[in-house]
């Protein structure tokens, strides 16, 4: 398109072919999260995710005139590889799709997931380096995978909240005793 005189013949063929690649793409990416979701909703009893706002996460840095953003195209470029990896679209399917199969799908808040223990509760910012993807308590020196810790921690507030729904005690011991 680049190339092209803006307007011309040439150019609107062009312009035709790049959407219809894009089409293709977001209709690849859509039907691998309906097959991952049919899977998760599928084979899982209890499912919890991140009570992330993606909408609010994915707004504009630019700021105002009298308080302009700053990292402006940094932002846009974290803004669109969010939109395009369809977040909120894999929530959406799994939310119905687990309602379609009987299972029980909560939202977590997310909040410290990833720098707490989850072995001895201790949280400390220190335990997870920014861009390290190890995560090591500062009290018990437990050592594990950050994604991981953060999401048995996830799964421990899910049991609680479905435990809380349900007018019961949850206790990490009771259901790991149960099981």
């Amino acid at each position: 398109m680049a190339y092209k005189k803006k307007g011309s013949r040439a150019w609107r063929k062009s312009v035709f072919h790049i959407r219809k690649l894009y089409h293709h793409i977001t209709c690849i990416r859509r039907n691998f999260i309906h097959q991952v979701t049919t899977k998760i909703a599928e084979t899982q009893g209890y499912i919890f995710g991140e009570d992330l706002k993606i909408k609010e996460m994915t707004e504009s840095a630019s700021g105002t005139l009298e308080n302009p953003g700053t990292d402006v195209a940094r932002k846009r470029g974290l803004n669109r590889a969010i939109q395009r990896q369809g977040w909120g679209l894999f929530d959406v399917f799994l939310g119905y799709k687990s309602a379609w199969k009987g299972r029980i799908y909560r939202h977590v808040n997310p909040a410290y997931s990833s720098q707490t223990c989850r072995r001895c509760k201790h949280l400390s910012s220190k335990s997870r380096e920014r861009g390290s993807t190890t995560f090591r308590c500062q009290r018990c020196d437990f050592v594990d995978d950050a994604d991981i810790n953060a999401a048995h921690n996830i799964e421990e507030a899910g049991l609680a909240l479905i435990a809380y729904e349900s007018g019961q005690h949850y206790s990490l011991r009771n259901h790991l005793d149960e099981t």
